[in-house]
């Protein structure tokens, strides 16, 4: 792979924090993904220059009413342990992290989620592809319209805070 489309953004450790897998009995043998609603948390640390504690959360669950399938809600969070090269700018950086970290961990919560669903009577559930630039922009104007007005016009833009968890949607 040539250097030009190789991320300098390592994924160093992966740990499994929580999982749910959240049904009733049900006499439905196969079902989708397609009716949950999708929720995320995130953290993002910088424990060194160059290396990153990075959680997310992400929670599916199914709107009240009628159980037609038996999975109701489903919880998975992960940690991850990114690093950059020492000498990566740190524009690279800011585009990296914690975009790439967060699109990484849900690849493997996809994962983790339809092996662990496979045996359910609804069957494997993926979970759906995000868009987590939508997702941390979102976060970021919900966090600006948080602040009261004088606060919004004294406070230059920025990303969101990385030292505490933030929830997406």
């Amino acid at each position: 792979m040539g250097d030009a489309i190789q991320s300098p953004l390592r994924l160093d450790g992966c740990r499994l924090c929580r999982l749910v897998i959240e049904a009733e009995p049900c006499s439905n043998l196969g079902g989708g993904a397609s009716d949950f609603q999708l929720g995320f948390d995130f953290d993002v640390e910088e424990v060194e220059p160059t290396a990153f504690r990075v959680l997310l959360g992400v929670h599916a669950t199914r709107p009240d009413g009628p159980a037609a399938q038996s999975l109701q809600r489903i919880e998975v969070v992960l940690e991850g342990r990114f690093s950059v090269p020492l000498d990566t700018p740190e524009e690279t950086v800011r585009q990296l992290v914690p975009l790439n970290c967060f699109a990484m961990l849900y690849g493997v919560a996809r994962g983790i989620v339809a092996q662990a669903t496979g045996l359910t009577a609804d069957g494997c559930v993926w979970l759906p592809s995000v868009n987590f630039l939508a997702i941390l922009q979102n976060a970021a104007r919900e966090a600006a319209e948080a602040q009261p007005p004088a606060a919004r016009k004294a406070t230059p833009r920025k990303r969101p805070s990385a030292s505490r968890m933030k929830r997406g949607r």
